[in-house]
């Protein structure tokens, strides 16, 4: 039998209140709770239900937050996320003798290999790692070749190819910087455990048939066959900024690639397209999913 007598504390007659008859999960609009009696009932009895209000879910919302908040900044901030300023060389004394422990370890436990902390890179990523926070450019790393009688055809090389050996470096162009805590970069991951099909002698008869095919291609063929092309085909702009010197070889090329010089070329739009399809896609899905998003930002260009 269903009651429909009121609640003594809501204002209605006397008599001890029904247990309510709850409403299950499935009806999908309030969620009912009944109180324990310890909790501020008394006696045992079933208290009316406490209902949850729409503030109730704002606080929980809130309360989650504040809890996400809390871990995120108990979390060690990398350098990239504090900001980073630029190296002011002079007030470098020296040049450390040996690189942090911490990063020792770290190398260890990544079979990273770095480079010979006597050596010009050795000595560059000495004083990255001594110098977290502070970035190097061009004129930095012109003034610490100079200060230190550091000889290299390129001071910068010093400190922007340090990705190449495994160390995670920072992604803002023109600031080179170790990212902090140490990270191995996707060059190592990459690399890592990668071995050659094959035996010695294998790998080094490959190699010597990809140089002779070079040399066949590009190096022996008369500069009189050499001809010039568009880098881009689907381009009819003739400026000499869109030609390209090119040998015979390249003309299978022509239609479905843009060169970016005589040797570096990447798909046309139809190209990637066709080979999308066909399952021969140069990129992974993650890329493709940068790509379009990259796309959908200069749709209305």
């Amino acid at each position: 039998m269903s009651s429909n007598k009121e609640n003594p504390e809501e204002g209605g007659g006397g008599g001890v209140p029904l247990t309510p008859k709850l409403k299950s999960s499935s009806s999908g609009s309030i969620n009912s709770k009944i109180e324990n009696p310890e909790e501020g009932g008394g006696g045992g009895v079933p208290l009316t239900p406490k209902l949850k209000s729409s503030s109730s879910s704002s606080e929980s919302s809130k309360n989650k937050s504040k809890r996400n908040t809390k871990m995120k900044s108990n979390k060690t901030k990398k350098v990239s996320d504090i900001g980073i300023e630029k190296i002011n060389v002079s007030e470098i004394i020296e040049i450390p003798s040996s690189y942090p422990t911490e990063f020792l370890e770290f190398a260890a436990q990544n079979g990273l290999k770095a480079p010979n902390i006597n050596s010009s890179n050795g000595k560059a990523l000495s004083v990255m790692l001594a110098n977290p926070g502070k970035y190097w450019d061009r004129e930095s790393a012109d003034a610490f070749v100079a200060k230190f009688d550091i000889k290299t055809r390129d001071s910068i090389q010093l400190f922007n190819k340090h990705e190449q050996w495994g160390i995670k470096t920072g992604e803002i162009r023109g600031k080179n910087y170790i990212i902090f805590p140490y990270l191995t970069s996707n060059k190592h991951k990459m690399r890592k455990d990668f071995k050659f099909d094959g035996s010695v002698a294998e790998k080094n008869a490959e190699i010597e048939k990809i140089k002779s095919t070079i040399k066949t291609d590009y190096i022996d063929v008369p500069n009189d066959q050499w001809q010039l092309g568009h880098k881009n085909p689907e381009s009819d702009d003739n400026k000499s900024s869109n030609l390209v010197l090119q040998p015979p070889i390249q003309a299978k090329y022509r239609d479905k690639y843009i060169f970016m010089d005589t040797l570096t070329k990447i798909p046309t739009p139809k190209t990637l397209v066709e080979d999308f399809k066909s399952g021969k896609s140069p990129y992974t899905i993650e890329q493709m999913r940068n790509l379009k998003k990259r796309l959908n930002e200069i749709a209305d260009l």
